[in-house]
């Protein structure tokens, strides 16, 4: 609420002349003028519409005919109570920015040189955008995803998927230098080879 008044009131402070802004030498007209009809009739209509429309459709308190808090009855909902410290703050937070945009560009460009803490504190604030994007790319992508989720997976393609892999295709390598060292090409070896097949498949036979 408090920036939003404030950018409100800031348009309608007199705060920098257009000449100041545009050169001399610029073939744009400098004066200033008020929005043509066909603009402010309709943002007038919206403007009272937006007044009166919470406190007739909502009122805290009878308006003649209109019963207070009739839309809430109508719609089946009680009515909270009135807070008069919500109220309060909102209006006085209002008031805080409607007194900030004025106190900071009635004097035109020239008083932001040397602005008051407040200013530069709200500057600052607003130049880093709350500090949502250094909240989401420092703790969230950086720590949260990077240093975090990306991280694991990364350890676990590396140690789990890849080293099952190597693990396997390491046991293949050298279970098949192991082999090859049998197969020598000697007739004699082969048939010591069968023999012995021979005299393990007897004695297993012979042990039942």
């Amino acid at each position: 609420m408090l920036l939003t008044f404030h950018g409100d009131f800031r348009g309608g402070v007199d705060s920098v002349p257009l000449e100041e802004r545009i050169p001399e030498e610029s073939d744009l007209h400098t004066h200033k003028h008020e929005s043509p009809k066909v603009m402010t009739f309709p943002m007038g209509i919206l403007a009272i519409l937006a007044i009166f429309s919470g406190l007739v459709a909502n009122s805290i308190m009878d308006l003649g005919f209109i019963e207070a808090h009739w839309f809430s009855h109508f719609l089946h909902e009680k009515a909270p109570a009135f807070n008069i410290l919500i109220a309060s703050i909102s209006t006085f937070t209002a008031l805080a920015g409607i007194t900030y945009a004025i106190n900071l560009y009635r004097k035109g460009i020239s008083e932001l040189t040397n602005p008051t803490i407040l200013g530069v504190f709200s500057q600052k604030i607003l130049s880093n955008r709350f500090y949502l994007d250094h909240l989401y790319e420092g703790l969230i992508v950086k720590r949260v995803l990077y240093k975090g989720l990306f991280n694991f997976s990364h350890l676990m393609d590396k140690w789990i998927v890849d080293g099952s892999v190597n693990c396997l295709g390491w046991l293949g390598r050298n279970s098949g230098k192991a082999i090859a060292q049998l197969q020598t090409g000697q007739a004699q070896v082969y048939g010591l080879g069968v023999s012995l097949g021979v005299v393990v498949i007897l004695l297993f036979f012979q042990l039942q």
